[in-house]
């Protein structure tokens, strides 16, 4: 009986690499695969950075909510203490 098993994928630049290997254009190969990996780095970077000013907004927007519910809270707590005889 054939057992045929599946090896664990292999990543984008040791593909290329074994492709170029046989290729006359090898050069060129590899230096669109590096250009291909400078430019995901690139994206997953912009992307952390959209994260992070997400972040600190939404911080923020948490502090100013805070902050009025606080003093929301002290109005209510002044209108009680005028409301109440003396």
């Amino acid at each position: 009986m054939l057992t045929i098993e599946n090896p664990a994928p292999a990543s984008t630049s040791s593909v290329v690499t074994r492709i170029s290997q046989g290729f006359d254009g090898s050069t060129e190969v590899l230096r669109q695969t590096r250009l291909m990996e400078a430019m995901k780095t690139q994206y997953r970077a912009d992307q952390q950075l959209k994260f992070l000013h997400l972040q600190a907004e939404t911080e923020s927007l948490l502090q100013q909510l805070q902050a009025i519910k606080q003093q929301r809270q002290a109005d209510a707590n002044e209108v009680l203490v005028e409301a109440s005889p003396h």
